[in-house]
Formats: C-alpha cells, structure tokens, sequence
C-alpha cells in the first residue's frame, strides 16, 4: 500500500462535498491507471480534462515529455512543433555554453 494513503484520504475526503471549480487536466499513461487518473480527478473536480497518452505507463512526464508539453501548449491555444522546439532548446545551450 502506498505509503502516504491515509494522509492523502484525509486530505481528499472534504473535496468530495465541496469540490474543486477550477478546470484541471488529469493524465495517464495508457500503460498505467489510463482513464482511471480521470475518473478520479472527478471525484474531487467538476470540471476535467481527461487526457491518456499512449506509449506510457506510470511516468508520463519521464517517459512522453513531448505529450505532456503539448498538452500544455494546447492549453494556451498553441501548438507543438517538435522540431522546431528542438532546434530553440539548441539554440539556447549554445548561449550558455
């Protein structure tokens, strides 16, 4: 069992009758809990954006961080150019350097 559960029931519990108005995504791995972080989220959440990204298991951000910043940027209303992010990160290193 996970180690901080109590703590994390006790601290989730009061959100159930009052629950959270702001929007909130929840992600999973597809290979994880999936639509499971979800169903979830919308237990303590009106309002949620349910996203499960294939090709992951548990950790999402270590294992697709190209998935979780496009999400984010979608967020925004901005799109992802994989490539184009590459080349900035690039870019920037060499300033640092």
């Amino acid at each position: 069992i996970y180690r901080a559960a109590a703590k994390s029931i006790e601290q989730t519990e009061p959100l159930t009758g009052k629950k959270v108005r702001v929007p909130i995504t929840a992600i999973g791995g597809a290979r994880g809990l999936g639509a499971k972080v979800g169903e979830m989220a919308r237990m303590v959440c009106d309002n949620v954006k349910e996203v499960v990204v294939e090709h992951s298991g548990h950790f999402v951000p270590e294992e697709r961080p190209d998935a979780i910043v496009r999400e984010i940027m979608s967020s925004g209303g901005r799109k992802f150019n994989p490539a184009a992010h590459a080349k900035k990160n690039a870019q920037a290193r060499l300033r640092f350097e």
